[in-house]
């Protein structure tokens, strides 16, 4: 029996895998990464369709089930690791995995800030973490969808039903595309003051972000931004579309003073740090002993990347 510890919820129609594959950009020429590949269902499809994949499962008992299993495949590479530590490539590569639910959260960090990303990433996760990352038009946009628009595109594909699973989960699934864009949308050497400007303006207790951002930008130029880009100056952070982030954004640059630019400087860091303390203690204390915690914090401290 394999550890519960990296216990996963399985695919079970190798048939629906082979449609979601045909539905994706990956083709014959494509190197692809299969993470947390677990009994080799999404590994198998993929081995038919592309050049090479990379199948990566940490649990010792379940990799060593896929060696056996792909033995005879010479386009299948299957490693014994914890995607977490393991490297990406450094040529281009695509995914297409089942991830581990518990760990989403550090598994998207390493992919949507890997100095080389995929070009495509198709990831089974549960729904609202897709819909939290894709934003609008799922959902509201959230920091962390706005935070990664500039470089990637968010799609949700196709969305589960439970018994596709097995064990049957408690929580609905979808597939989520992320596709890295061809051309940014914020240069690359921007990106740290980006993530700082949008984050200074969710994490701020202000009620809107007239109050959050007039006293950069200037109370006269908030509001004529808010009219040229049509949004109510009393909007909450939620309330913007990442368009409206970006026009913002381009403002901040580009007619604010640099002493002034300064005030936004290690936001993202900063909440960044704190979110790893929160997973910490989730870890080591228990989560209702922690969620019991987190009620005492401010509100932008509760939600996250909300």
């Amino acid at each position: 029996m394999f550890n519960i510890s990296h216990s996963q919820n399985f695919l079970t129609s190798s048939a629906l895998v082979r449609a979601l594959v045909q539905r994706s950009s990956i083709t014959r020429e494509d190197f692809v990464l299969d993470i947390g590949a677990g009994k080799g269902i999404i590994t198998q499809e993929l081995s038919f369709r592309c050049k090479r994949v990379e199948a990566i499962e940490k649990d010792p008992h379940l990799c060593h089930e896929l060696k056996g299993q792909f033995a005879g495949c010479p386009n299948v590479n299957v490693h014994c690791a914890d995607f977490l530590t393991h490297p990406l490539p450094e040529h281009p590569y695509k995914i297409f995995a089942n991830i581990p639910y518990t760990i989403t959260a550090a598994i998207m960090r390493k992919l949507l800030d890997a100095a080389n990303p995929s070009t495509d990433a198709y990831l089974i996760m549960q729904k609202e973490a897709a819909q939290k990352y894709a934003g609008r038009p799922y959902c509201r946009e959230t920091l962390i969808s706005i935070i990664h628009k500039p470089w990637f595109e968010f799609r949700i594909l196709h969305a589960f039903k439970r018994r596709d699973f097995s064990p049957v989960p408690a929580i609905t699934s979808v597939l989520l595309d992320i596709r890295k864009r061809k051309r940014p949308l914020v240069p690359l050497e921007a990106k740290i003051c980006y993530r700082d400007f949008t984050t200074y303006g969710f994490v701020s207790n202000k009620p809107s972000l007239k109050k959050t951002y007039s006293p950069i930008l200037g109370y006269e130029r908030f509001k004529r931004l808010a009219r040229d880009l049509r949004f109510s100056t009393n909007a909450k952070p939620t309330e913007l579309l990442f368009e409206q982030w970006l026009g913002l954004f381009t403002d901040f640059v580009t007619a604010v003073p640099k002493l002034k630019q300064q005030r936004v400087r290690g936001a993202w860091l900063a909440l960044t740090k704190q979110q790893d303390r929160i997973t910490k203690q989730h870890r080591s204390s228990g989560a209702r002993k922690n969620a019991h915690r987190t009620q005492n914090l401010p509100p932008f401290r509760r939600r996250e990347f909300a």
